[in-house]
C-alpha cells in the first residue's frame, strides 16, 4: 500500500512538472531531475518508482492485469480524448482569427492561441524514457495553399474508440488522409496505431471542415 501511495503521488508530480518544459536548463530545478524528449523536465525518481514498482509485481508473481488495465484508460481518458477535445477547441479559435487552420499544431503555440507545447504531447506513455508521441495531424490544402480542413488524431493503448471507456467524445473518423493525399496524411482506422511507432493500437481521430 506504501508504494502504491508513493507511485501515485510521484505520477501526479510528476504531471505538474510537464508543465515546466525546459529543454536546456533541466539543472536549476535540481539533480533530481532529467530531461525527457517530448515531456520535459521530470523527476529521475518517478521514472525510476514507477519502473521499480511494475519489475516488483511482476518478479512476485502479483502483477494486476486488473489495475494495469484501468491506468491505461485513465491515460487514454485523460491524456488523449481530453486532450483531443482541448486541441479542437484550439483549432477553431485559430480558424477564427487566421482564417485558415494551422499547418502544424506547432503554430497554435507560435500564435498564442495555445500558451503550453505541453498539450502537443502525449504524457500518457507508459515507458516514459521513450519519446513521447506528438498527436497525428493532417490537413487538406486549397489550391491557393490554404488549410481548409484538417484530421487530428491520437494512439489508444486499450479504449475501442466506440466506446472511449465509457467518456463520450467527438465521434470517431476513422478517415484515411493519407490515401486522401492531405499534407502530413495518417490512416485513421482503428485497426492500427495513428502512425507508426505510437504507443497504443487503435487510432482515435476526429475530421473537421
Amino acid at each position: 500500500m506504501v508504494i502504491i501511495v508513493v507511485v501515485v503521488g510521484g505520477m501526479a508530480y510528476w504531471g505538474y512538472t510537464l508543465s515546466k518544459r525546459d529543454k536546456e536548463k533541466c539543472g536549476h530545478l535540481g539533480d533530481g531531475y532529467t530531461y525527457v524528449e517530448g515531456s520535459g523536465c521530470v523527476l529521475k525518481s518517478v521514472i525510476s518508482a514507477e519502473r521499480e514498482y511494475v519489475n516488483q509485481l511482476k518478479e512476485a508473481g502479483t502483477y494486476d492485469e486488473v489495475v494495469e488495465e484501468s491506468r491505461k484508460k485513465t491515460r487514454d481518458v485523460m491524456f488523449r480524448v481530453n486532450r483531443i477535445r482541448q486541441l479542437m477547441s484550439a483549432l477553431t479559435l485559430y480558424k477564427n482569427q487566421k482564417s485558415e487552420y494551422p499547418k502544424t499544431l506547432e503554430q497554435l503555440v507560435q500564435s498564442g492561441v495555445l500558451s503550453d507545447s505541453s498539450a502537443l504531447y502525449d504524457p500518457g506513455n507508459a515507458e516514459v524514457t521513450i519519446k513521447d508521441s506528438l498527436f497525428s495531424y493532417a490537413v487538406k490544402l486549397s489550391s491557393s495553399g490554404k488549410a481548409i480542413e484538417y484530421h487530428l488524431g491520437a494512439s489508444m493503448e486499450i479504449c475501442l474508440t466506440d466506446t472511449l471507456c465509457g467518456t463520450q467524445g467527438p465521434s470517431d473518423a476513422n478517415f484515411n488522409s493519407k490515401n486522401a493525399g492531405w499534407l502530413n496524411g495518417f490512416d485513421g482506422n482503428n485497426s492500427n496505431p495513428c502512425k507508426s511507432g505510437d504507443v497504443g493500437k487503435f487510432c482515435y481521430d476526429v475530421k473537421a471542415e
